[in-house]
């Protein structure tokens, strides 16, 4: 044991039970990668120390930075639903071993409650493994009934991993096999889970931000999402996100299923069609609604006028004024995401 854990230690078992959170907090956020980040005996001996004051706030803390399963176990098994439910969401792989993915660390029995296993898909710092085990309804996953593993599926849809490209700054095959593993897991959801409106529901949550797979062929999955009678939107949304897996062209342009020319008119280049404004009269329908999303037609004061022109021109027999209230709405939150480009407006100086 070096000399600074001996005084953090003396340090965490006399100090106020907020001070020895901002510790936790502060060593947790000093671990930059969480995911090959040290798993072993760092912060265990300071972590055992907080672990035995058995204070309620402390024992939050840890469940909420801990690192050390060791010094953490006891913590997890003498929680409550919440404690266990914060251990899952935010402990370094959810607690699941990160080798033997069989083993839980912090109990002898695995989450397999619903909203335990909820929050673990929300952890940051899951493995690849984790992710496949719930795509493929394996381990903690196999036994749950369908309306939970829709819950499940849908928080997972919000954690950033599934957004997140592999870095591939440092090249090693299978960590690239690996990675791009789980983008297939769940994008090969479409092909074998019921075809109903809820379903399609839950899938478009799970897939909207989520990279695409490798080796996917999405035209055939389409012809599954064709509802009876389209009794929702839902089928035709999952349609047009498997849509977003191919190429923006004139063959989506002009195809009979208006889900696929959603999916043009979200994607395609300006540049690459200059009237592309006809676009909204030709599909009146269809069009607006998607195009408002289309990154490429709000880089310029252009083509941001011409989109602006065609919301206030769309029809508007109720008076509601919607499509020029969603214009307003997506420029702020554009504005937000993207100033710079708004750089045009006032001389480059934004």
């Amino acid at each position: 044991m070096s000399i600074q854990s001996i005084i953090d230690g003396k340090f965490l078992s006399l100090c106020p039970a907020s001070e020895a959170v901002a510790w936790l907090k502060g060593r947790r956020e000093a671990i930059q990668n969480l995911r090959f980040g040290f798993r072993g005996g760092e912060n265990q001996h300071e972590e055992q120390t907080l672990a035995a004051r058995n204070d309620p706030y402390i024992d939050f803390g840890l469940a909420r930075y801990g690192w050390s399963a060791k010094a953490c176990k006891p913590v997890y098994e003498r929680g409550d639903h919440a404690i266990r439910c914060t251990f899952l969401a935010h402990f370094p792989n959810g607690g699941l071993h990160s080798i033997f993915h069989d083993k839980f660390e912090l109990a002898e029995q695995h989450p397999d409650g619903a909203e335990e296993l909820q929050a673990l898909m929300m952890n940051r710092s899951l493995e690849d493994e984790t992710f496949k085990n719930c795509f493929e309804q394996k381990g903690p996953f196999a036994n749950l009934t369908e309306e939970d593993f829709q819950g499940v599926l849908y928080y997972a849809g919000d954690n950033p991993r599934l957004r997140t490209p592999y870095d591939d700054s440092y090249m090693d095959g299978w960590s690239d096999y690996s990675y791009h593993s789980v983008f297939n897991a769940a994008w090969g959801l479409t092909a074998t889970l019921p075809n109903t409106p809820r379903w399609a529901n839950v899938l478009c949550h799970l897939l909207r931000n989520c990279e695409p797979p490798t080796n996917f062929d999405p035209i055939p999955v389409m012809s599954r999402w064709y509802l009876p009678a389209e009794k929702s939107d839902h089928g035709l949304y999952m349609r047009s996100r498997l849509a977003d897996l191919l190429k923006a062209n004139d063959a989506l342009l002009k195809s009979k299923d208006p889900a696929l020319r959603q999916s043009f008119y979200r994607r395609f280049n300006p540049a690459s069609y200059p009237h592309w404004p006809e676009f909204a009269k030709a599909d009146e329908e269809h069009f607006l609604d998607a195009a408002l999303w289309n990154e490429f037609l709000w880089r310029t004061a252009e083509t941001r006028s011409a989109l602006n022109h065609l919301c206030w021109a769309h029809p508007d027999p109720r008076s509601n004024m919607d499509q020029p209230n969603f214009y307003n709405s997506r420029e702020k939150r554009m504005r937000e995401e993207h100033p710079e480009f708004f750089a045009d407006e006032d001389g480059g100086t934004r």
